[in-house]
């Protein structure tokens, strides 16, 4: 039976295990496990947060076998180095390198509900081939070649969905909400086009417009959670505790840092997340006005 290597035992890990469990057979490594196994692993899933990749792409550097495809499934770009996940890896490894991203929530994952997801690579035929081989029940995976587009939206998707939540919480309406999605793929279409120099082709990809929307829209996405309390701590509310407890597991919140580059008159919006997350805290009413100031006027 092939050999599935998976790294990370978060609520993410935990479902991919479950998912390939029955037509692989899956070990799941956690920080403290011998890794030298990992060399008889035909796939490596990377499941763990991108501000961990680089360490963990040391610590395992010597037991990969160079036939061994690695698939990344973090999302986010690294706040010391700007990188995205693939740039980070391509560092300590030659291997084939593939990305797995999608609209996907563990929960529904392990309780057996079907979903779909992209699965990018730089070559189509062996992205096309990869996903033929990685296809159970219940989970599809649609091959693309846009790397960069798939993990641009996979990252910013994230800050985009922390300004959801954060609209949300100021008690934005529906049409105001609308406004906010739609400058926001403008953005993050635009940032993609950029990072890979060719225009993005994937965007009704899962792994792009299908998870913009899960994660903005759904009530129960901790980026979402993330942004609606940040909106409480604005309105002058004394209560951080929630949003301390969320702090460390939002992936968001360590993209929107990555961004404090951006040109301003490119990036408005993402910019403004990065401003939200380090600075805005200092002026909760002038921020509130800047982000209603980028939208609508």
């Amino acid at each position: 039976m092939t050999k599935i290597g998976l790294i990370g035992s978060g609520s993410w890990g935990k479902a991919l295990a479950h998912v390939y469990a029955n037509k692989f057979e899956v070990t799941t490594y956690s920080k403290k496990c011998d890794k030298s196994s990992l060399r008889q692993c035909a796939y490596i899933m990377m499941v763990v947060p991108t501000q961990n990749l680089s360490q963990l792409c040391e610590e395992i550097s010597e037991h990969v076998s160079n036939e061994a495809i690695l698939i990344i499934c973090s999302k986010g770009i690294e706040i010391s180095t700007k990188k995205l996940p693939t740039e980070i890896v391509s560092k300590y490894f030659s291997n084939n390198i593939a990305v797995l991203s999608g609209p996907n929530f563990a929960g529904e994952i392990i309780n057996n509900m079907p979903a779909v997801a992209s699965l990018a690579m730089s070559n189509f035929q062996l992205a096309e081939e990869l996903a033929r081989r990685l296809r159970v029940t219940n989970f599809k995976l649609i091959p693309t070649d846009e790397v960069y587009a798939v993990q641009v939206f996979g990252a910013l998707k994230n800050v985009l969905a922390i300004l959801a939540g954060f609209a949300r919480g100021l008690g934005f309406g529906e049409n105001e909400s609308a406004a906010l999605l739609t400058q926001g793929i403008k953005e993050i279409s635009a940032f993609a086009q950029e990072k890979s120099g060719e225009d993005v082709r994937c965007i009704s990809n899962p792994g792009c417009i299908g998870d913009l929307i899960l994660t903005c829209t759904s009530s129960t996405s901790r980026n979402t959670k993330f942004g609606v309390e940040l909106a409480k701590i604005y309105q002058d509310s004394n209560s951080t505790e929630s949003l301390m407890t969320l702090k460390e597991t939002v992936e968001g919140n360590f993209t929107a840092r990555s961004l404090e580059n951006l040109d301003i008159k490119l990036y408005p919006l993402l910019k403004f997340s990065n401003y939200l997350v380090t600075e805005g805290i200092r002026d909760k009413a002038g921020s509130v006005r800047k982000f209603k100031q980028i939208l609508f006027e």
